[in-house]
């Protein structure tokens, strides 16, 4: 529980939990949905999750711009 509420949820659910924040990144044709328990974990987390996707897909982001 305590994992889920600092990094979300990083799976697809059709469900949405009441106060619950869902946040859709669209990259490369893949879809990403992060759901946080509330705004505020939210604003925590999710910068870092959009560093960690320009981590992993650095790569292919700067052979696309040559």
């Amino acid at each position: 529980m305590v994992f889920r509420k600092l990094f979300g949820r990083g799976e697809e659910t059709s469900k949405e939990r009441p106060g619950s924040v869902t946040i859709r990144v669209e990259f490369g044709g893949k879809s990403f949905a992060y759901t946080y328990d509330d705004l505020e974990m939210a604003q925590v987390r999710f910068p870092q999750v959009l560093a960690d996707l320009n981590a992993l897909y650095s790569r292919q982001i700067a052979d696309e711009q040559e």
